[in-house]
């Protein structure tokens, strides 16, 4: 099977760009709409704010303009001066144009935005002029009051245009001076000439592109225009249908897209309307502004997290792709690979775990190739030597058959009773393919051996035999009982003892199948059942450990086994506990106890079955 070295890394990278960028961008998409509109509608209230502010300072100013006229009340004898006629005297006229002059600068002094001030006397028939450089000029002729009509009233004013509605423009703000207090009797009038480009709070506030501010009398003429071709008659069209309060701006589309801005500027005398064309073009430029920095910063944010991404991606992929290329080794039949060389990872974590369970793994598979291994060979050489061991036993029964045959003709009964005994003892040994056999079947076979020991030795020995019945027909291992008996000629010493004495107990003891032989020998005291114990816990210990879960022996066990009791000096209780091990597992046991003074009793606990545990299992 191919397998993609990164396909992880790119599968991940996928996920995080299908499964965070994605959703990141598309909000940020929304949240950039947003805030553009957002941004549009501050841009608005802001320019809103400065057109208000705009309006009320046109306002300030021409109130201050019709303060200062108004100045001209608050000189009495100027009043009475004008209600006079020339007297045709010259130094007393030249005395009443000097304190006209003087009165004349004092107030063009405190209006800074005026170019000249002009003084029409219609009683003394003269026309006083004075510059904002303070320069003088006066004019006499025949003068009459002009008909100025509405709202020329007393303290009134009005304001014509010179010139063109644009900044080379001049404001013209008149107001007629009446003999107080009549409303009719105009003595002058007093005319302010105001240049267009000196009023900044007009000119100063278009700096946009496209942007257009008008200013619009009663009637819908244009006293001023940043922009000439600007549409007024439009504008008016639209101003016309507003219900207006006074100083509060107005808001309307003109167009499709450009929002406008108008507010009615109302004093004494006049009403202007101030109208501001906003571009929407200018009013986005900024939004633009802010949405395009948000972008760079978003996108700085992305590269920066998928740099934090990648990073941490390769922290965790990178000895993931190391441990698949040492599984790839594996897999090609190295099981000698150093794995050092790609657990280089010391962060406490998953990876770490999964990357020393390989490596434990990896030396249980070594292990247990190993053991195959050696468990092979010990195969073909038990198969060479049971090959063998086939030839022997046919060979020594068949010799025996002979022997018997000849010890009967020969009238000897007591040889053909030992050569008879000892064939049906190699004949039981050689049946290998029952390895479970009954109780009663071992006591038969112990009883032969026991028959030829004492024709052997012609020595005298007692022999007891406590067996339930029951517990005769118990299912035990081949060869548990007639090791334990051989133990007490052996190792025992029981043929020292004049009357020498083995005693053989069966018994059931709830559900399990309990065996004691015990002999009253010389071959064992204290320390010796010490010792003996000692090496049967060791040898519990090591079969038990390498035993599977469910207390089927391994194959190698039985090699474990073989080589625990082999290396001791009681090789026949090694050699039953074992077994019994191999076969019950924590179910059997086996215990040494000394039989006073000097006798050997060993104990066997297994449990008790009436079948052989092998056809139970496999059935």
């Amino acid at each position: 099977m191919s397998i993609q070295r990164y396909g992880l890394r790119r599968r991940l990278l996928r996920f995080t760009v299908c499964g965070i960028l994605l959703p990141i961008s598309a909000l940020f998409l929304i949240y950039g709409q947003y805030i553009g509109y957002s941004m549009k509608q501050s841009a608005l209230q802001q320019a809103a704010a400065a057109h208000h502010n705009t309006a009320i300072t046109l306002g300030t100013q021409m109130r201050t303009f019709s303060n200062a006229m108004r100045g001209f009340y608050t000189y009495s004898d100027m009043i009475s001066l004008l209600t006079q006629g020339r007297t045709g005297l010259y130094s007393e006229e030249q005395t009443n144009d000097e304190a006209i002059f003087n009165t004349l600068s004092l107030i063009l002094s405190s209006v800074p935005e005026a170019r000249s001030i002009k003084l029409t006397s219609f009683k003394r028939g003269m026309i006083y002029t004075m510059t904002s450089s303070y320069q003088r000029f006066s004019s006499a002729g025949e003068l009459s009051p002009p008909n100025v009509g509405f709202p020329c009233k007393p303290y009134s004013y009005y304001v014509t245009l010179l010139g063109n509605a644009d900044a080379s423009g001049k404001l013209l703000v008149c107001m007629p001076l009446y003999n107080i207090p009549s409303s009719s009797d105009i003595l002058a009038l007093v005319q302010l000439e105001v240049p267009i480009s000196n009023l900044t709070s007009l000119t100063g506030q278009t700096d946009a592109p496209g942007e257009v501010l008008c200013l619009l009398d009663q009637d819908g003429k244009p006293l001023y225009s940043s922009d000439g071709s600007a549409d007024t008659a439009a504008l008016w069209k639209k101003l016309r249908g507003i219900s207006w309060e006074k100083y509060k701006v107005q808001t309307f589309v003109q167009g499709s897209t450009d929002p406008v801005l108008a507010e009615k500027i109302e004093e004494k005398g006049f009403s202007w309307y101030l109208v501001q064309v906003c571009p929407a073009s200018s009013l986005e430029r900024s939004s633009y502004a802010f949405v395009r920095t948000t972008i760079a910063l978003f996108v700085g944010c992305v590269l920066l997290m998928l740099l934090l991404l990648v990073f941490q991606l390769n922290t965790i992929l990178t000895p993931l792709s190391r441990l698949s290329e040492y599984a790839d080794i594996v897999s090609s039949g190295n099981l000698s690979a150093d794995p050092a060389a790609y657990r280089d990872y010391d962060h406490p974590d998953e990876i770490r775990t999964l990357i020393h369970s390989i490596d434990r793994m990896m030396h249980t598979i070594t292990d247990s190739v190993i053991r195959q291994y050696e468990l092979d060979i010990a195969n073909k050489t038990m198969e060479l030597n049971m090959l063998q061991a086939q030839i022997t036993p046919h060979f020594l029964f068949n010799t025996l058959q002979c022997f018997a045959t000849t010890a009967l003709e020969g009238h000897n009964p007591e040889l053909y009773g030992c050569i008879a005994s000892l064939g049906q003892m190699l004949r039981y040994s050689m049946h290998t393919d029952q390895p479970i056999v009954t109780l009663q079947d071992e006591i038969d076979y112990s009883n032969r051996y026991i028959s030829l020991q004492l024709m052997r030795f012609k020595l005298p020995l007692q022999t007891e035999w406590q067996i339930e019945p029951k517990a005769a027909q118990c299912k035990i291992p081949k060869m548990i009982l007639q090791p334990l008996i051989e133990n007490s000629f052996t190792h025992g010493r029981i043929l020292m003892v004049p009357e020498g004495r083995i005693e053989v107990r069966a018994e059931l003891r709830e559900g399990s199948l309990v065996l004691i032989v015990s002999d009253n020998g010389l071959g064992s005291d204290a320390e010796r059942i010490r010792q003996l114990n000692q090496e049967l816990s060791t040898l519990r210990s090591s079969i038990l450990e390498r035993k599977n879960c469910n207390g089927t022996p391994m194959p190698h066990q039985h090699a474990v086994a073989e080589e625990a009791y082999g290396t001791g000096n009681n090789i026949g209780l090694n050699n039953v506990y074992s077994r019994l091990l191999l076969n019950y597992g924590t179910c059997c046991n086996m215990y040494c106890s000394l039989e006073a003074p000097t006798g050997f009793c060993v104990l066997l606990s297994l449990p008790a079955e009436k079948e052989d545990p092998h056809e139970t299992t496999a059935n």
